[in-house]
């Protein structure tokens, strides 16, 4: 577990794709695979000032799509 936590502190690409191989190995403990996802979106904290600028100047209600971000995200991870 501890592992894939300190993946997801690693900006780098080899560390997201250890995280996404985790992520979609069904042999893998389904709380290290959570561990992996819980990791891997703590990764969105470095992108927030990029990923704000697609936000509206105010908004009344923010609705966080956690599962979608998800899944979005392994989609769209490298060798997929």
């Amino acid at each position: 577990m501890e592992a894939v936590i300190i993946l997801g502190e690693l900006p780098t690409v080899e560390s997201r794709r250890a995280l996404t191989a985790v992520l979609l190995d069904q042999a893998q403990h389904p709380e290290i695979r959570a561990g992996a996802a819980w990791a891997y979106q703590g990764s969105k904290r470095n992108l927030a000032p990029a990923i704000l600028g697609y936000f509206p100047e105010r908004v009344g209600t923010l609705i966080k799509p956690s599962a979608g971000s998800v899944a979005l995200t392994l989609a769209a991870a490298p060798g997929s």
